[in-house]
């Protein structure tokens, strides 16, 4: 049997929340925080500070 290695990226979208909003709303932040984590590459970790409405982003490296 053939062995491969399966290499493979990730975009993450964290909401954070200060101000008790509505879960609904909570899952919009995180798909907004989503989205904006996979527009400029790959590897990528960004928080929605749902208090400031600020994007926080973080590179990151995963290893295959």
């Amino acid at each position: 049997m053939d062995s491969h290695i399966l290499c493979c990226t990730a975009g993450f979208g964290i909401a954070a929340d200060h101000l008790h909003h509505a879960v609904n709303s909570m899952i919009r932040f995180a798909d907004k925080a989503m989205y904006e984590a996979k527009n400029p590459g790959i590897n990528k970790v960004v928080l929605l500070d749902s208090s400031i409405y600020k994007f926080e982003n973080a590179n990151v490296k995963f290893n295959c």
